[in-house]
């Protein structure tokens, strides 16, 4: 969570990132010098999120990677409103959120994930609910193009961009209707997994 808020915050409002965000020096704290270096950086950085200097590499890395994909890139620079707040009511229910980007007729959300090729990340938008998510930042916001730009948060952060048209959000809004519904129903039990049974898993012959 918090690797994935510094990628958002150098990507999508690099301005304020140094204002957010410092980088822990390389030192021996186990030294006098080092510790000296160490309680003057402890001194001045305030109450900033501090990162150490491998992550900060990564993170650097991946904003050149999206810079790099032309596709990803495009779209960063096009949305030019950048985590802004929305509200919306659907289905009786009222929801909030911060859209990463949007722009005419367009918006995008930044996913750091762990495989961005197009058959796992279109497992995550599915088992994940992304396609609920953007259903409801379209209806927020009055528009019906959606992307996710998905960058792997290793090296060599392989970047990977995915349109979501109108029959997924269509799906997302069916679905959040059967959330929203079960929601309404519920009475604030428990409810466990397997109805409180033992349950054997079945075994998948393709394992080897």
């Amino acid at each position: 969570m918090r690797f994935g808020k510094a990628v958002h915050k150098l990507v999508l409002e690099l301005d304020e990132f140094a204002n957010e965000y410092a980088v822990a020096p390389d030192c021996d704290r186990r030294t006098t010098v080092g510790k000296n270096i160490w309680n003057e950086f402890t001194e001045s950085v305030g109450d900033k999120t501090v990162l150490t200097q491998s992550e900060m590499v990564s993170i650097l890395d991946i904003k050149h990677a999206i810079d790099q994909h032309p596709a990803a890139n495009e779209i960063v620079k096009y949305c030019t409103n950048r985590e802004q707040h929305v509200e919306t009511e659907i289905f009786g229910h009222k929801f909030h959120g911060y859209v990463d980007g949007f722009g005419p007729g367009l918006a995008f959300d930044l996913k750091t994930t762990v495989d961005a090729s197009e058959y796992k990340f279109t497992r995550t938008i599915e088992n994940d609910l992304y396609f609920v998510q953007a259903a409801i930042y379209c209806h927020a916001l009055g528009i019906d193009e959606f992307r996710f730009v998905a960058v792997e948060s290793t090296a060599p952060h392989m970047v990977g961009v995915y349109r979501l048209e109108s029959e997924w959000l269509e799906l997302g809004m069916k679905k959040l209707e059967i959330i929203l519904n079960k929601f309404d129903q519920w009475d604030g039990a428990a409810e466990h997994y397997n109805s409180n049974r033992i349950v054997t898993p079945r075994v998948n012959p393709f394992l080897i």
